[in-house]
């Protein structure tokens, strides 16, 4: 779309996904998590995640990550900390469903074309 003055405006659809609660305070009586020697949370991974178009992915990214804003994972450091606060990561820990069939198939094919 356009705007007045000429002006070129573009949209981009966004999703943000918050997790956790941020807020792990809680007295000595208090049950609930604990911290780890770094201070961090066991069992919860908070922050947020950012979901938008691969063609927006620079828009984004260069602000956040050059800012220390933001923290890259890929789908191995995914799984790192699903496994490292006690959740479920998909599709690996479902492996009920045509999902984990797709996914055990491809790691297959991967590890024997690595192979053969």
């Amino acid at each position: 779309g356009s705007a007045a003055g000429g002006a070129v405006l573009f949209g981009c659809p966004l999703v943000l996904v918050r997790r956790g609660n941020g807020n792990s305070s809680l007295t000595k009586d208090q049950k609930g998590p604990t911290k780890d020697q770094k201070g961090l949370t066991k069992g919860q991974v908070s922050g947020w995640t950012l979901i938008f178009p691969a063609g927006f992915t620079m828009a984004f990214w260069l602000p956040l990550v050059t800012r220390g804003r933001g923290r890259a994972i890929g789908v191995q450091e995914s799984r790192w900390l699903a496994v490292q606060s006690g959740k479920s990561h998909f599709p690996e820990d479902y492996p009920d469903t045509p999902a984990y069939q797709r996914h055990v198939a491809a790691a297959c094919a991967t590890a024997q074309a690595a192979y053969s």
